[in-house]
């Protein structure tokens, strides 16, 4: 019985498979490769920089860079496989700054795919704007009552 099982799991998730629908996996995320390298990137961010995807995809992260070297910043939060939320400043389209937060992770990490860094990337105006309106404790937990 087990038998039947794997030969299901081996034909309809092989690892190419599985790589070649990242991009619809992680919708929302920016994906790139080993050598910082986009393979991904979401059409709300690159509508929010002003790029189409096809002049990112296959171009260094550094392309996105505002004033900070994006490869060095995610090689170093990277070191443990994964990091938090930080707030980056990135460069739009007009060379113009627009700060977010990202959150990455290396997706060997947590399967058997490995090459791939996966980045999910949030508005930081949004997050700091949510954290005063319902008065977020450091440990990301509500302080006190909510009010409307």
């Amino acid at each position: 019985m087990d038998d039947r099982r794997d030969d299901i799991f081996s034909s309809v998730l092989s690892i190419e498979a599985i790589t070649q629908k990242l991009p619809s996996l992680f919708a929302d995320s920016i994906i790139l490769n080993l050598d910082f390298k986009i393979t991904h990137i979401p059409q709300r961010l690159t509508d929010a920089l002003g790029f189409e995807a096809q002049q990112l995809n296959g171009k260094s992260i550094n392309v996105l860079s505002y004033q900070r070297d994006l490869v060095s910043l995610l090689r170093s939060s990277l070191l443990s496989g994964f990091f938090e939320y930080q707030v980056v400043t990135l460069g739009n389209s007009m060379s113009e700054p627009v700060r977010v937060e990202i959150a990455g992770f290396y997706l060997g990490l947590i399967s058997d795919i490995n090459g791939f860094i996966i980045l999910q990337v949030r508005s930081a105006a949004r997050a700091v704007t949510r954290q005063e309106c319902i008065g977020v404790a450091r440990d990301g937990w509500p302080s006190g009552p909510v009010t409307q």
